[in-house]
């Protein structure tokens, strides 16, 4: 038969990448043209243009002719603006080129195995990579020649290839603890009732098996390579020593594997050449003590992210059934004996950590159904031959899955009178005949037995008993475990003015979504024609303050383009949606000008001059000093990470240096503001507690009874938010606290009034006098009429008086132009 579903998964991996395909139950590692299940993720480009990936293309790392045209790691710099160089051909490739080129020798490989040529695969991710890194993979696997592909996370991936065909009776925890050669991903899921979904997930986009191997390199490889010849200035991105440390880090791979069997190791058969041009061969030993000495603050790192990946959701770890290893560096003893000792809950490494998410991947897209070709209808139509669309789920929990649809013939007539049977290839079971529905109209529950595939036949009857012939003719189901829905990663905001944001899709929320919000307001006005523009940036990250958070993109309205002006306050709204990680679409509608303005969603990461990281420091710094000369702040934490961040701005030489030091500054910046946070906590308080005086007035004078009970409501959540000291719950609290007073008093002369009164009494600071003193006029003719319009609009033009530094204080973080 032929297939119905996707069923191919890959794990495109950071060091290696393997494909599987779910036959029946069970899947099947496909082997590569070397027999072997794994193919590093490795691309080597000659100079007549030739690509070569795997093992070969690892190989030419070593060589010191050819070293410059081969490339690894690439996955770690997806969705990034960086480009590989082969100086050889001249072409410069994006790491979604390259992991491209790795898609492509995998489809090769089923090709020349199965005898399949590959259209449509699921390409696992890890849990934690951004919106750009999933663009790219997807990015990826169109320039592979797919023309259907489905992202799935890692984690989901190992859990499917456990879970896939067992009986689950009650509910149970899983930990995935996914620990690749470049990225970490620590993932807590709950399995239930045939359905596996995420509940909370964590990780670490630069923690894998190869800074475990840097690790090695740099603490004991290279000091006693430095003695044995002159090595100046050898290290990990230095391009004179690309070949040689290729070498010695191929070697200590070996080595390090060879140690998850014994005590001890040799480092031998290592041939290298020196500064001055002297041959050396290079031989130490490695002991199982000094590699586990060194592995174990990366494995601690990680044991502490599941930690707070349970705690998070107040999950003991008694609640766990087991953790599932994945990834190579699992495989070692000394590994699993620190990691054990770390986490104190039972380890389970039963399904080959290598292999375990390609084959998780398989199971996966054993429940995608592949897409029809538009044109199929059509053409069966052409052909006379009748067409079903069909409703069902080729993998479910249910022995009796419901299956539905509507029949259409091939002319269009109509098809009352026609009968359809589905008939079980396996098990001979037999739907009988099902009468067609107005409109060709059916639905039928199926018999499938588990432990199997089921083929069903799907079989048409004209009024007079005769066969005709339907497409699709058949269907799969396959009785198993699936999942409900992947999981957003990072929270998707909206920066609003004053450095804050405004959460529109939570972490944890799930794929698809479409999310709404019409409380946003235009902060500035707009003259039509003229240069001005308001920008709505777009965030991604679980960070409070904006500016602690990824620039996924932005909205931009720009006056030139509008036909008129746009007023202060104005009413903007926004729309996000995204059917799976890396879709995002977003687009803001303005109601006053009935105007829609997409996104332009950045799918980039970027890697700043070093001028940039100097001027962050000195923000930082100068935020530091601040806090130190206010006194009563304890900024000892803040400081330790500032001073990490300033050594890792000062290695920073490559990319991936980069982007250490850009997180470092960033989780700086973060602790900065938990410290200023603290401080400024007994402001809080008592500004918190005077905004609910002003509450308790403007309700005892307009509130009805069920306002007061509401208002009784907010003060307990702002109460709440004081017993636990988090300032950012108080924060949004109390917007909602002076929503609900406005509320109330918006539409009130003396609020107006009040407003305009203290107007008059900031007149000084007005920075257009003459206008000003119009604006006063016109205000107190309002009052003297009781015109609440005519009060609002002139408050609203008095306070675009105000000194441009109020102004700029209003518009940190990325600049936005909105506030709610």
């Amino acid at each position: 038969m032929e297939r119905t579903t996707i069923d191919f998964g890959i794990d495109l991996g950071t060091t290696n990448s393997a494909i599987a395909v779910l036959d029946g139950v069970n899947t099947q590692i496909v082997k590569n043209n070397d027999d072997k299940d794994i193919t590093p993720s490795a691309v080597y480009i000659k100079k007549s243009g030739e690509v070569s990936v795997g093992d070969r293309a690892k190989n030419m790392l070593e060589r010191d002719n050819l070293c410059d045209n081969a490339f690894v790691e690439f996955k770690r710099r997806m969705g990034s603006d960086f480009e590989y160089v082969f100086p050889a051909s001249g072409e410069r490739k994006r790491p979604e080129d390259l992991s491209a080129e790795v898609l492509k020798s995998l489809r090769g490989d089923v090709s020349q195995r199965l005898g399949e040529d590959v259209k449509a695969a699921v390409i696992t991710i890890p849990a934690m990579f951004e919106q750009a890194q999933c663009a790219a993979t997807k990015e990826a696997g169109r320039l592979a020649g797919f023309t259907q592909t489905a992202l799935l996370q890692e984690p989901v991936a190992a859990s499917l290839a456990y879970g896939f065909q067992k009986e689950i009776s009650s509910k149970s925890f899983w930990l995935v603890f996914d620990f690749g050669g470049g990225t970490f991903d620590a993932a807590v899921m709950k399995a239930e009732e045939g359905d596996i979904q995420i509940v909370n997930h964590g990780g670490d986009n630069y923690l894998g098996g190869a800074d475990i191997d840097w690790a090695i390199i740099d603490n004991l490889v290279l000091p006693r390579l430095k003695e044995a010849g002159n090595f100046e200035g050898i290290k990990r991105g230095a391009a004179r020593w690309r070949a040689t440390l290729a070498r010695v880090k191929r070697a200590v791979e070996i080595a390090k594997i060879d140690l998850s069997r014994k005590e001890r190791s040799e480092i031998e058969g290592l041939s290298v050449t020196d500064a001055d041009g002297e041959p050396i061969d290079f031989e130490m030993a490695l002991t199982r003590n000094e590699v586990a000495s060194l592995a174990e603050p990366f494995i601690v790192r990680a044991a502490d992210i599941c930690r707070k990946v349970l705690a998070e959701k107040n999950l003991p770890v008694s609640a766990l059934e087991k953790t599932i290893l994945v990834g190579g560096p699992t495989l070692a003893p000394y590994f699993r004996d620190i990691l054990a000792d770390n986490l104190k809950m039972p380890l389970d490494h039963s399904v080959d950590p290598m292999t375990v998410v390609a084959r998780g991947a398989a199971v996966f897209a054993g429940t995608q159904r592949l897409a029809a070709n538009p044109a199929w209808r059509a053409a069966a139509a052409a052909q006379g031959v009748f067409t079903a669309a069909l409703k069902y789920n080729p993998v479910g929990p249910d022995e009796d899955p419901p299956v539905a649809g509507e029949v259409s013939a091939p002319d269009g007539s109509s098809v009352a009178g026609y009968s359809l049977e589905f008939y079980n290839n396996q098990t001979m079971w037999s739907s009988g005949r099902i009468p067609l529905k107005e409109g060709g109209r059916f639905s039928r529950r199926l018999l499938a037995e588990a432990g199997m595939k089921n083929d069903f036949s799907i079989l048409l009857y004209a009024p007079d008993g005769s066969k005709r012939k339907i497409e699709p003719s058949s269907l799969s189901y396959t009785i198993g475990m699936t999942i409900k829905n992947q999981t957003v990663t990072n929270d998707i905001a909206i920066e609003i003015a004053d450095n804050r944001k405004v959460t529109m899709v939570a972490k944890g929320e799930t794929y698809p979504f479409r999310k709404a919000n019409r409380d946003f307001k235009s902060n500035v006005e707009l003259k039509a024609g003229t240069g001005d523009m308001l920008r709505i940036p777009i965030l991604e990250g679980d960070h409070e303050k904006a500016d602690c958070n990824k620039f996924l993109g932005e909205i931009v309205i720009k006056a030139s383009t509008l036909r008129r002006n746009l007023p202060i306050a104005s009413e903007i709204d926004v729309t996000l949606e995204a059917k799976e990680p890396g879709s995002i679409k977003v687009n803001a509608y303005i109601p006053v000008l009935d105007e829609d303005v997409d996104a332009v969603v950045e799918y980039k990461t970027h890697a700043p001059e070093k001028t940039w990281y100097e001027d962050q420091l000195d923000l930082d710094r100068d935020f530091l000093r601040d806090l130190e000369e206010k006194g009563d702040c304890d900024t000892d934490e803040a400081s330790e990470a500032l001073e990490r961040a300033e050594r890792l701005v000062a290695t920073a030489d490559d990319w991936e240096s980069k982007q250490q030091a850009m997180k470092a500054i960033i989780e700086a910046r973060m602790k900065l503001h938990a410290v200023k946070d603290a401080a400024a906590w007994p402001e809080k308080e008592e500004d918190a507690n005077e905004r609910l005086g002003w509450l308790d007035e403007a309700v005892e004078k307009f509130g009805t009874s069920s306002q007061k009970s509401e208002a009784e409501a907010l003060k307990a959540e702002v109460g709440r938010a004081l017993d636990r000291k988090n300032p950012q719950s108080l924060e949004r609290a109390l917007e909602r606290v002076d929503d609900f007073r406005l509320k109330l008093e918006v539409d009130r002369p003396e609020f107006w009034k009040s407003i305009l009164s203290y107007q008059y009494g900031q007149r000084n600071l007005v920075t257009d006098q003459r206008k000003a003193d119009i604006l006063f006029a016109q205000g107190a003719k309002a009052i003297q009429a009781g015109d609440v319009q005519e009060m609002r609009r002139v408050a609203g033009q008095l306070w675009k008086l105000l000194p441009e530094e109020v102004v700029e204080k209003a518009q940190r973080g990325y600049g936005s132009g909105l506030t709610v």
